[in-house]
Order: C-alpha cells, then structure tokens, then sequence
C-alpha cells in the first residue's frame, strides 16, 4: 500500500512542481492523514501544482475532508490533522474567502448542503460543533441553527456573509480554537494562518 502521507512529507521538503496526477491520487485516498496533507500542501503550495486542479474538484476535497473532520472530530498527534473545531473555524474562515469571489456562491451553496446534511444526522455534541464552529457569525448563525433545527435549509447564508465581507460587524463565536492544538504536555501550538488561492 502506497504511503502518500510519507510522499507528501517529502514533496513539501521540496521545491520542484507536483504533477496534477499525484495530487488526485493524494486527495482521493481513504487516509484521513494523507488527506489532511494534501489540504495543507494545496494551501502552501498551489502553485507547484501542475497544471493547477480545477476549482470545482478542489473545492469538493476541501468541502469533504473539513466536513469530514468537523463531525468525526479526530484527536491525533498529527499536527496536519484537524480536530473538530479546527475544521469549523477553517470552514467558517474559507466561506468568507469565498464570498470575495465572483464563482463562490455554487461553492457556498454546496458547503451549507453538506453541512445541512451532516447536522442532521450528528449526535449533539456534533451538532455542537458545528453550530459553534462552522456557523460563526452571529446573527447568520441564529438564523441558520433555527433553520437546521426546524429541518429547513439554510437560506440566510449568502447574504450575511456577503454583509460581513463588505465591513458588517461580527464576532467569531470559535475564536478561541481558531488555529489552536492542544499536544502532548499541554502546551498550545498555534497553525499557519490561512490562505485560499480558491
């Protein structure tokens, strides 16, 4: 069996450009530590990859592997690896991204989708994570917790974060997991800021 995590350790050491081949074989693997990798070397390193993913099959990965991540809420040693309310936050922080762009609102729309359907089948600690997590602003994330809770879709999205790219006041309700890992020892360690070229 292939170890694509090790791969991707050494493509990072690197500066040679990535093949788009070997980028696809990264992100479809079953690995949560492989994938965990890819998300981070396309955030540090898109534009060794060649030629660039398409931003539909990219934004896709992303999508699965943060949502995946926020409902399993993984404790691993692997510093690549998000925990559960890092994935929020990092949705929560890339949705904003992508409300600046002129293609996000098909990427925002297929986000809140997956999310509506996570939540509805997560217990309520996950539930949790996600309200706290992914749902950051706070009048949009009234709106849309009383939306998922009644079994409705969450239609207020776009326009509140569309008002809060545009300067609206917020209060990121996540702030305090934003970026922060909790390792052996007790000691806090806080992750590279966030960066989306998609």
């Amino acid at each position: 069996m292939a170890d694509f995590a090790r791969e991707i350790d050494s493509a990072r050491a690197k500066t040679e450009d990535v093949f788009i081949s070997q980028y696809k074989r990264w992100i479809s693997d079953g690995d949560l530590r492989t994938r965990a990798r890819a998300y981070a070397f396309s955030r540090d390193a898109w534009s060794r990859i060649r030629p660039a993913p398409e931003i539909t099959e990219q934004c896709t990965f992303m999508a699965e592997y943060l949502i995946e991540c926020l409902v399993r809420n993984p404790q691993s040693d692997d510093d690549f690896v998000h925990s559960g309310f890092e994935a929020g936050y990092e949705v929560a922080a890339w949705l904003k991204h992508l409300v600046t762009r002129a293609d996000g609102a098909p990427i925002i729309t297929n986000v809140a989708r997956r999310l509506e359907i996570a939540y509805r089948a997560a217990d309520s600690e996950t539930r949790n994570r996600i309200e706290t997590g992914a749902l950051e602003q706070r009048w949009s994330r009234e709106r849309s917790v009383r939306s998922l809770r009644r079994g409705q879709p969450i239609r207020s999205w776009q326009r509140p974060m569309v008002l809060l790219s545009n300067g609206a006041s917020h209060t990121l309700t996540s702030r305090r997991f934003a970026g922060l890992r909790r390792p052996q020892g007790g000691q806090r360690t806080v992750k590279r800021g966030r960066t989306w070229s998609h």
